[in-house]
């Protein structure tokens, strides 16, 4: 499933706001929902595009980590896979290992 259908090249507030209060209140649930990630967004449209250039520009999140592994019970060798994720998919679309949307690079030292 590599296709970009629930790639979110647009940020957006997520309000909540209960049947009985007035107030909305901000939900904190993924990263492309966040203060931070809006703001860059706009500062990203209010700048000037590349001359010529008429392309969609949008904000492209990325999670890394690493994760140190024995590849034997005996000797000294290791491997340290790197996951990537782009953080502009659902967290709920990345848990799902058939949607294939970890990218892992291996990294081997002896």
């Amino acid at each position: 499933m590599n296709d970009d259908r629930h790639f979110h090249y647009e940020p957006y507030e997520l309000l909540w706001k209960s049947g009985n209060e007035a107030e909305e209140v901000r939900v904190h649930s993924e990263l492309y929902t966040s203060a931070a990630f809006l703001a860059k967004h706009e500062n990203l449209l209010q700048s000037p595009p590349e001359p010529g250039c008429d392309a969609l520009r949008a904000i492209v999140a990325l999670m890394f980590w690493l994760d140190k592994t024995h590849l034997t019970s005996f000797g000294n060798a290791k491997l340290w896979p790197c996951y990537m994720y782009f953080r502009d998919d659902s967290k709920y679309w990345q848990a799902k290992p058939s949607c294939d949307l970890c990218t892992i690079l291996h990294i081997s030292r002896r």
